[in-house]
C-alpha cells in the first residue's frame, strides 16, 4: 500500500541568535504587556469586567457570589464554624486596614460602642 508522503513547503521561521522565532517572541511580548495590565490591577480589571458584563447590577453580583460561598461553607463546615471562619476574615480585614491607616471597620466598632452624645 503506498502512502503518499506530505510535504510542506514553508519557510523556516525566521529566528534570532537565542534560537527564538519572531512569532514566539511576539506572543511572549503580548502575553507579558497583558499580564502586567492585569498583575497591575487585578480588581480594577475584575470590577471593569462586571461593569461590562453586569451594567448597573454589579452589586447584585458580588453579593449572589458572596451568598454562594456562605451557603456552600454552611453546609461543608457547619454554622459555628462558618462564624468563626467569617470572624477571623474580619479581624484579618481590620488589621490590614489599620496597617494601610484605613481602619474603617474599627470606627465602625468604635462609633457603635462609643459614648451616645444626645446633645444635652
Amino acid at each position: 500500500m503506498n502512502r503518499p508522503k506530505v510535504t510542506v513547503d514553508e519557510d523556516e521561521p525566521k529566528r534570532d541568535a537565542k534560537g527564538a522565532s519572531e512569532a514566539s517572541r511576539d506572543a511572549v511580548a503580548d502575553t507579558a504587556s497583558t499580564q502586567q495590565k492585569a498583575g497591575a490591577r487585578p480588581l480594577e480589571a475584575a470590577e471593569a469586567w462586571l461593569h461590562k458584563t453586569f451594567p448597573g447590577h454589579e452589586n447584585a453580583v458580588l453579593c449572589g457570589f458572596l451568598g454562594l460561598i456562605v451557603a456552600i461553607l454552611l453546609f461543608a463546615i457547619g454554622f459555628w464554624a462558618t462564624l468563626l471562619v467569617a470572624l477571623c476574615v474580619t479581624i484579618g480585614v481590620a488589621i490590614g486596614q489599620m496597617l494601610d491607616g484605613d481602619p474603617k471597620i474599627i470606627s465602625f466598632f468604635r462609633g457603635l460602642m462609643g459614648p451616645k452624645d444626645d446633645g444635652r
